[in-house]
């Protein structure tokens, strides 16, 4: 299989299963909140995970529309 059929197969897969796109933007979102804790800035934990969590919705809403094959 070459690598345009396996990221449209994945896009696919974001688009049809809310369960693995939940798993995905909760796993950009914790790769972002765990580099922003490095970063000393004491904002709430809350609030950092809000807006990694937007930005992670954001991330993957503009991949599948980048890369949508349909």
């Amino acid at each position: 299989m070459d690598e345009s059929k396996i990221v449209g197969n994945f896009i696919k897969m974001l688009k049809e299963d809310p369960e693995m796109y939940q798993g995905y933007q909760a796993n950009i979102a914790m790769a972002f909140y765990d580099e922003y804790r490095q970063t000393g800035n004491n904002l709430s934990y809350e609030k950092v995970l809000s807006v990694a969590n937007r930005a992670a919705n954001n991330f993957l809403k503009n991949l599948i529309k980048s890369l949508d094959t349909n």
